[in-house]
């Protein structure tokens, strides 16, 4: 259980200390904010062995993904490809990736414009069904910079950085409308659109009908990112100990812990991969214990 003064103190501090951690000013509420310190690493994370070094121009990192056994970054100078072992290498054409998901064969994104691209400030929604190298305006161009983007099916759920709330589509992005729900992160199950888990400074939350309405998880940890994959929910709280879920987020099975405060999760099957300090970790194991992945990632 969560105290209420705990609430208080992170509700307090949340907003200050996420808009001067970031490169992007928000108005989405960080877990991490209050909660997270520096950490140490515990005996789940092991020695590095085939880590590289990320290039300085991939600053900024916001988001993960897995693709296979590769890794897809989202950063302040684009999206890259990371297959293991090797050095990180730019897909497409470079813009801030501030939001980032990917489904099957249509990857979403959302963000700001770089050198040279003729649009507005805020991205909107964007898709491309080539694995980055082109992508395209779907929606809300102008209008919105989504730092958290997931979908399931036709629904798309994205946490915008303008208004702090939730937007959700159900014809797979192209129509809108906002939920009063201040989430930090989100995501939809992959093989139910009707149910997704959110993260909030009071702990996680739980919808039954796509985002629509919201209610806390009863005797759940205080988690700040989350991912929602085949095999269930791989979460980070604010003190980097991995936690899962195999039903939704009614039962939870701690984990190993990185160290460094969390800032971008991605997991598929037995694969995590996350972002803590200024390392990409990685687990080959449900996250039960870590390696470096990318080391010297900039601006973190």
């Amino acid at each position: 259980m969560i105290l209420a003064s705990r609430r208080a103190a992170i509700a307090s501090a949340v907003m200050t200390l996420a808009v001067l951690a970031s490169g992007c000013a928000s108005a989405v509420p960080d877990p991490t904010a209050a909660s997270a310190g520096s950490g140490s690493a515990s005996e789940t994370t092991t020695a590095p062995t085939s880590a590289v070094k990320g290039p300085p121009e991939m600053e900024h990192v916001h988001n993960l993904a897995l693709a296979g056994t590769a890794l897809l970054v989202g950063s302040h100078e684009g999206l890259y490809r990371q297959e293991p072992g090797e050095t990180p290498v730019r897909v497409g054409e470079p813009f801030d990736v501030m939001g980032f998901t990917k489904m099957s064969d249509r990857w979403l994104a959302s963000g700001h414009p770089g050198p040279g691209m003729q649009a507005p400030p805020d991205l909107g929604l964007l898709e491309s069904t080539d694995e980055g190298r082109n992508w395209s305006a779907v929606s809300l161009s102008g209008e919105a910079d989504f730092h958290r983007l997931t979908g399931s099916g036709k629904t798309v759920l994205g946490v915008n950085s303008g208004d702090g709330l939730l937007w959700r589509s159900t014809d797979a992005g192209k129509n809108w409308n906002t939920v009063e729900a201040s989430l930090y992160d989100v995501a939809l199950d992959p093989q139910d659109p009707d149910s997704a888990v959110a993260t909030t400074p009071e702990g996680p939350q739980r919808s039954r009908d796509g985002g629509q309405t919201w209610s806390p998880i009863a005797d759940a940890p205080l988690l700040s990112l989350l991912a929602w994959h085949d095999d269930g929910l791989t979460c980070v709280t604010p003190e980097g100990r991995v936690q899962t879920s195999s039903n939704g987020g009614r039962t939870w099975k701690e984990r190993g812990t990185v160290k460094g405060t969390p800032v971008a999760l991605a997991a598929a099957g037995d694969q995590v991969a996350l972002l803590a300090g200024d390392t990409v970790w990685f687990s080959s194991d449900s996250g039960a214990s870590f390696k470096p992945r990318i080391t010297a990632v900039a601006g973190h």
